[in-house]
């Protein structure tokens, strides 16, 4: 008896088939395993810094300008400097009676006063004077002392570049260059020096 067509060596071809079904089977599962990724979740990206705009820089305040503030002007009357000075008889020398202190001075311009003809014989007495004649000396010959407003209409009505035989006792009033006024009582004649004065300067230019 021959075996059947459907059998190969005794066993059925089916078998035979079913066989490599189940290794082929096999295979793909072995593949599918090794060619999957890893379970684990991805790792979080760490995260990126949030671009921040920095805020706008507050504009410094604009500087303002501060107008400069002038010194007000003195009142007309108002005393400027007052004590006692000293004037000598030095060649082209006198002295500034706009400067507090007054001061002596080289510079003609400058200068109000200036003493002189002390060094004869007679030393009771000498001249005051003006070199630069740009200011007026005059002698108060009133009774009572001068205030600011007798020795400036002195001054300007009556005063000169010089005034002879002032002596102690003599009151001069004085328009100084810088038209401020003066009032000065001599109290001594010294010999061969000068002159030594109670003085008051008043400020006389308002502005």
């Amino acid at each position: 008896m021959t075996d059947s067509p459907t059998k190969w060596h005794g066993r059925p071809w089916w078998q035979f088939v079913g066989v490599l079904v189940a290794a082929a089977a096999l295979l793909v599962a072995v593949l599918q395993l090794l060619s999957t990724p890893d379970d684990k979740p991805p790792s979080a990206a760490a995260p990126q810094p949030v671009p921040t705009t920095p805020a706008p820089a507050t504009p410094a305040p604009a500087a303002t300008s501060v107008p400069a503030v002038s010194a007000p002007a003195a009142a007309e009357g108002s005393v400027r400097w007052q004590n006692s000075i000293s004037f000598r008889e030095e060649f082209a020398t006198q002295t500034d009676l706009d400067q507090a202190p007054p001061r002596t001075t080289t510079v003609d311009e400058e200068g109000d006063i200036a003493a002189g003809g002390l060094n004869g014989i007679e030393t009771a007495k000498g001249p005051v004077s003006d070199y630069d004649q740009s200011g007026r000396i005059a002698e108060w010959t009133g009774d009572r002392r001068p205030d600011f407003a007798d020795c400036k209409e002195r001054a300007l009505a009556g005063g000169g570049k010089e005034v002879k035989d002032v002596r102690k006792g003599t009151v001069l009033c004085v328009l100084t260059d810088k038209g401020n006024i003066a009032r000065l009582t001599i109290t001594q004649v010294i010999k061969f020096d000068g002159y030594e004065a109670d003085t008051v300067v008043w400020n006389a230019n308002a502005g």
